[in-house]
């Protein structure tokens, strides 16, 4: 009943609020670990709660764990995608040339498999976003995010697409009928499958979604091309930095700038780029080798640290 909801909401609430004061009181005793423990219970209480998944990034990082605080920044903006279809927690920077290469490589009708492949962070996923949102207007929205991460067989791509499609199959159905008769609904369609890599050695499958859907356009994230034919190949680079000493404009014309900037601001209210920070901020993202995933990672530190301080921290 609504006041059962209610009075569910307000205890989470009360929980959620609780567990904030337990992660500060932990932190500033110094015991970082127990610090962490709370702000992983606070993520289980409200996983939606962009705050407390900063608060464990930030956590991790100063416990020098970064592969975990980047495995943790991967995973809200998959939530981000998958739970509430909303895009990650930047803004969009750069990437004119890469976007440009997907479309002219999609322009060709007959090729309809577009893979972009990079190094871990890269940006590859939010370029792939980016892309949908772009062409989304174009083709009646019918564009889909699908994250593979943990999926190991191609057999259960089809039940993740259904699930990104909000379509149920009927058992005694074979699924890829279903999928494909709802796909055919469309003249053009789009899916994003980010995070193939484990994938593909059983990427040849894809040839039979294609084949089956003739408006359908497939949009591959993974760190190694899938080696099937009729696949494009669209690189993705890590961002290029300024050189040292570069002036203000300069740097903050550069995108790794402008999203250290971005998620800066997004922690620390006033935070901007200025004369006295401003090499610093190149400094830290250089030091990232303009990796767009290492450095929001790193400007979410601005809650606690200067430009300078991060810099410091990153050369220990």
């Amino acid at each position: 009943e609504e006041w059962i909801e209610n009075e569910r909401m307000h205890l989470s609430e009360t929980l959620s609020r609780s567990l904030k004061q337990l992660i500060d009181l932990h932190e500033h005793a110094g015991d970082l670990e127990g610090a962490i423990t709370f702000a992983r219970r606070a993520i289980v209480n409200d996983n939606l709660d962009e705050e407390n998944h900063f608060a464990l990034i930030r956590l991790l990082g100063l416990t020098g764990k970064t592969a975990l605080a980047l495995k943790q920044f991967a995973d809200i903006e998959r939530i981000l995608v998958d739970d509430l279809g909303v895009t990650p927690l930047s803004r969009f920077y750069g990437r004119e040339e890469e976007l440009n290469q997907i479309g002219r490589a999609f322009a060709n009708a007959d090729r309809r498999l577009v893979t972009l492949t990079g190094s871990g962070g890269c940006g590859k996923t939010r370029l792939a976003i980016e892309y949908g949102h772009k062409v989304g207007p174009d083709i009646e929205q019918a564009v889909w995010f699908v994250a593979l991460a943990e999926v190991t067989d191609v057999k259960y791509i089809a039940p993740n697409v259904l699930k990104a499609l909000q379509i149920e199959n009927h058992v005694s159905r074979p699924i890829l009928e279903t999928l494909s008769d709802e796909l055919n609904k469309w003249k053009d369609c789009l899916i994003v499958l980010d995070d193939f890599d484990q994938l593909v050695p059983q990427a040849k499958w894809l040839h039979e979604l294609l084949g089956r859907v003739p408006g359908l356009r497939l949009l591959v994230t993974s760190r190694q091309k899938l080696n099937i034919e009729g696949e494009q190949e669209v690189q993705v680079p890590t961002l290029p930095v300024p050189p040292a000493a570069a002036p203000v404009g300069e740097v903050l014309s550069c995108p790794a700038v402008q999203i250290f900037v971005d998620r800066a601001a997004a922690v620390r209210t006033g935070f901007e780029l200025t004369e006295d920070n401003a090499e610093a901020v190149r400094a830290v993202c250089g030091q990232l080798e303009g990796l767009p995933l290492a450095i929001e990672l790193a400007a979410a530190w601005a809650q606690t640290y200067t430009p300078t301080e991060m810099l410091q921290e990153l050369n220990h």
